[in-house]
């Protein structure tokens, strides 16, 4: 319901005064499209590629982390996931792809 609309209670009752006239209106005046924008199974590689790792680290880490995420406009998984790559890589046990920075 838009927010120039009047706001009936959750009664789950069509008895309420005017609340069959507002569904009324609304439906007349027609439905936006939805938003939603439903998209295909991701191939199997894009699900393998999506995996969760998840791991524990001290609350200072965690606050320094959300704070370079926030400076560079980021989410911590990204941040996350370059260190790890850097990481292995220095390692020899990836070699660099495009992903890499």
């Amino acid at each position: 319901m838009r927010q120039d609309q009047e706001w009936f209670p959750r009664d789950d009752s069509l008895e309420a005064p005017g609340v069959v006239e507002a569904l009324v209106a609304e439906a007349e005046q027609g439905y936006e499209e939805p938003r939603a924008q439903f998209l295909g199974k991701p191939r199997d590689e894009e699900i393998e590629a999506l995996r969760r790792i998840v791991f524990r680290v001290s609350a200072d880490l965690r606050e320094a982390a959300q704070r370079r995420a926030d400076e560079e406009g980021r989410a911590i998984s990204d941040l996350a996931g370059e260190a790890l790559r850097e990481y292995l890589r220095r390692a020899g046990a990836v070699r660099e792809t495009s992903h890499d920075s």
